[in-house]
This record gives C-alpha cells, structure tokens and sequence, in this order.
C-alpha cells in the first residue's frame, strides 16, 4: 500500500444507555448516554470495540453493553486500525438523523431504526425489487390509518413489522397514521401493526369495529392488526 493511500472505513457513534452515576436527576439508564466514536468497517465490528471498554467499566446502575450505533460517516485516512478514536463522552445521544441500529440484549441482533420520513421510498425500493412475500391488498392498511386519525392526538402510538425475502430480521418502524392512510400503493409489504392501547383500549377497538377490521388484542394492552398470507409472489 502506498504511504499516502486512503483506507475508507466508517466513523461510528456506538452507544450504551445512560451513564454509571447514581445521582437521581442525571445518572442511570435514563440519563445523559454513554458514546464513543469509533473507527470501524461495520455496525458490529464497532460495537465489539465499544463492549470490550465497557466491560472494563463499572456498571452498576447501567447494562454493561452498547445498545445503539448511529453511523456518521466515511473517514478516509492513511491509518487502517479500527479503534476506537474518542470516549466516553456522556451526552444524549439523539442521533441528528443519522442512520442508526439498536439491540435490547447482548447477543441480540443489530436491527436497523428507519425513520419515518424514509419509510415510503424504502417500501417502494423493496416492492421495485420483488424481494417482498405476497401480502393481502395495502387499502386496507389505508383504512386502518384513517380509523385511527379519528382518535384524538391523531391517533395513537404504535409500530409496523413488514417482512421481506432474503432479509432474516424483520424490520420495524414507528406508525406515521396520515403517512399510512396517504400510501395504499406501497404499503402491501406489511405483515402487521401493533397498537398501543393502553388508557385508550375501548376508543381503540370501537374504532376498529366500526371500520369492520379484524384485530386481537394482547394480555398487556396491544392492539394487532394482521394482514398478510405467506406464499410465492
């Protein structure tokens, strides 16, 4: 390799909820976060370099891994070790719009965030490619999102599974309803949405019941919405 030749690798912020302080206001798991800036060639590979600090870190009032990698960038630099460049540095990790991936364990797997602005062209994308399993019709997804807008605060919280071919982990997003009820073409890839009821189950399934969708509700106050049936495409 020639002395002054780039060597692209990825600059990452890799995240572990919270700091390690015991104070009431600012410290534990819902504190400012834990970050360092890491110098690595993927999401995982970076989070190894993160874990390997932590666990030579105290961590009694916080896990003792990383639970969230925001990408940053390309660094293009004549040193090709990946390491980490800085931290820890304790600020809220917010992201900025960065593409971002979290885990909830350990060994979990690193599951892409897609924010809600981008969930239109990643459908269309995925739909363009034919890597999609056949899904009932997307109008009714359309008629569950306006079901919803009649609640008040434009409806409530909730989330999307969709599942594609040759994509082992399913992805999730959070629900935009007014995105949802504008994108009947591009919304036949969703396996289900889950919908917060809590305090507002009897609004909820009465709106459902009168827009004549079919749902179940869970033991800890889901509301599920499926629409799919696995077969060839």
């Amino acid at each position: 390799m020639k002395p002054d030749e780039a060597i692209p690798l990825n600059l990452y912020e890799v995240v572990r909820w919270g700091n390690e302080s015991d104070d009431p206001v600012t410290g534990g798991p819902n504190g400012p976060d834990t970050c360092f800036l890491v110098r690595a060639e993927s999401v995982e590979a970076a989070a190894q370099l993160v874990d390997r600090e932590l666990a030579r870190m105290p961590s009694e009032f916080v896990q003792p891994f990383a639970s969230l990698v925001h990408l940053l960038g390309t660094e293009r630099a004549s040193e090709s070790t990946p390491r980490v460049l800085r931290g820890p540095y304790v600020q809220s990790a917010y992201g900025h719009g960065w593409r971002s991936w979290n885990r909830d364990e350990r060994d979990g797997p690193w599951i892409e965030h897609i924010p809600v602005q981008h969930i239109t062209e990643r459908m269309k994308a995925l739909l363009k490619s034919g890597a999609i399993v056949r899904l009932i019709s997307g109008a009714q997804w359309a008629n569950l999102a306006r079901a919803m807008l009649t609640l008040p605060a434009k409806g409530p919280l909730g989330r999307v599974k969709y599942v594609v071919r040759d994509e082992p982990a399913p992805e999730f997003f959070a629900v935009d309803w007014q995105l949802l009820a504008e994108s009947r073409a591009t919304t036949n890839i969703i396996e289900w949405v889950e919908i917060d009821g809590i305090g507002a189950m009897a609004e909820i399934t009465g709106a459902l019941q009168a827009n004549q969708i079919a749902f179940t509700t869970t033991s800890d106050d889901r509301v599920m919405v499926r629409g799919y049936a696995r077969g060839p495409t």
